[in-house]
């Protein structure tokens, strides 16, 4: 997944506007700078230049913004994720230490039958 790192507008002679932007991976310090030029005719005049300047920013943001909600997408998956692993572990804890109370009380009552002498009945 790209990311946008910055919008500039440099304005030129001859009315020609450079639009440089730049993207990167999220994992890498990889960018790639992004040049659009847009030639304008002098009748046009600098109206045209900022619109097409910000035609260009709501796209950028736009996409970012699709960006944005996909890796949200992701990260509510992944939470989800680990919070149906956080229980699972928690009730295999539960019964572990389930399993634990009924050995202890088990072994408690092998103690008592081997330290209570024999009744006399059997005798």
């Amino acid at each position: 997944m790209w990311r946008v790192l910055a919008l500039i507008v440099l304005p030129s002679p001859g009315n020609l506007a450079y639009f440089v932007g730049g993207i990167s991976r999220p994992d890498s310090s990889y960018k790639l700078p992004i040049p659009v030029r847009v030639r304008l005719n002098d009748s046009r005049g600098d109206a045209e230049l900022e619109l097409k300047a910000e035609i260009l920013l709501m796209r950028v943001l736009q996409e970012k913004l699709c960006h944005k909600e996909l890796e949200l997408e992701q990260l509510q998956a992944e939470l989800a994720t680990s919070v149906r692993g956080h229980d699972i572990l928690r009730c295999e804890n539960q019964r572990s230490q389930d399993a634990v109370s009924s050995l202890t009380h088990k072994m408690k009552d092998l103690e008592l039958q081997i330290l209570t002498p024999p009744c006399a009945e059997e005798r």
